[in-house]
């Protein structure tokens, strides 16, 4: 009897939650992202022979991407860190109808970070380097209302003095941004910016009670609670190294420098 009724009791328990079964265990060889929303592909890798792959929706490869970078240098792919990277666009870098992907590109030489825009055949549209003394982070495409052009802003910091940072500004050749892989105008601010001892931010109210703050590696180094009725986040940098960090509030995030 016991048998019969702990047996009827599994069943119950199979019918009520379902069964969670393992679907697709990928090679150890690759880093892959998921793409949400996307009708053509489902997943990207970068393999450890620096090639991007598309996968579809049931785990078969759709297309290999050669991607031509020196013998030292690492490919890594990103979607959405901080909520900010193009990574995945049409018609934004380019004005034809091909896929275009930023990659980051590491070298293990040096320590520098970089980032190609490349298209769906492994072309290289831009190469987002202008010194070989720098590192680059938080590419950032926006569209400038006023002059009615797609943007991208990247930050170049100094490898010899990381204190040293540069805002770069390119102009891209298309207009229209109605893509959803493109980010929204983060609605997040704080002051004084740059921060010496006490960074506030104004609460954009947006039902999130919980603060976190990244370096520049993308560390998450300060957690914070706060009431989501305040008016203002209060956060204590003093002890943070010079530099920029990135502060997170549900899916906005923002900039900001410590002096």
């Amino acid at each position: 009897m016991k048998k019969l009724l702990f047996s009827g009791a599994f069943v119950a328990s199979s019918l009520l939650f379902g069964q969670i079964t393992l679907e697709k265990t990928f090679s150890n060889n690759e880093s892959v992202t998921v793409i949400p929303n996307n009708k053509d592909f489902a997943y990207i890798s970068t393999t450890k022979n620096n090639k991007l792959v598309l996968y579809n929706t049931d785990y078969s490869v759709k297309k290999t991407i050669n991607v031509d970078i020196a013998i030292e240098q690492e490919l890594h792919f990103s979607y959405d860190t901080y909520d900010r990277w193009s990574a995945v666009s049409k018609q934004i870098f380019n004005t034809d109808e091909k896929y275009e992907f930023i990659v980051e590109v590491r070298n293990n030489n040096n320590g520098q970070n970089k980032y190609l825009i490349i298209d769906e055949d492994g072309k290289i549209i831009k190469d987002l380097t202008t010194s070989d003394y720098s590192s680059y982070y938080y590419p950032t495409v926006y569209h400038d209302i006023v002059t009615n052009k797609n943007k991208l802003m990247i930050t170049q910091t100094n490898l010899k003095n990381p204190t040293e940072y540069f805002e770069e500004v390119y102009l891209l050749p298309t207009t229209s941004l109605s893509i959803a892989e493109i980010e929204t105008t983060s609605v997040l601010q704080a002051f004084p910016n740059p921060a010496q001892t006490t960074l506030n931010i104004v609460n954009p109210k947006n039902g999130i009670n919980n603060i976190e703050i990244f370096d520049f590696n993308g560390r998450s180094i300060i957690k914070k609670d706060f009431n989501s009725t305040d008016n203002k986040i209060s956060i204590d940098v003093q002890r943070l190294p010079q530099g920029t960090y990135i502060y997170k509030i549900g899916n906005s995030s923002a900039k900001f420098i410590k002096k």
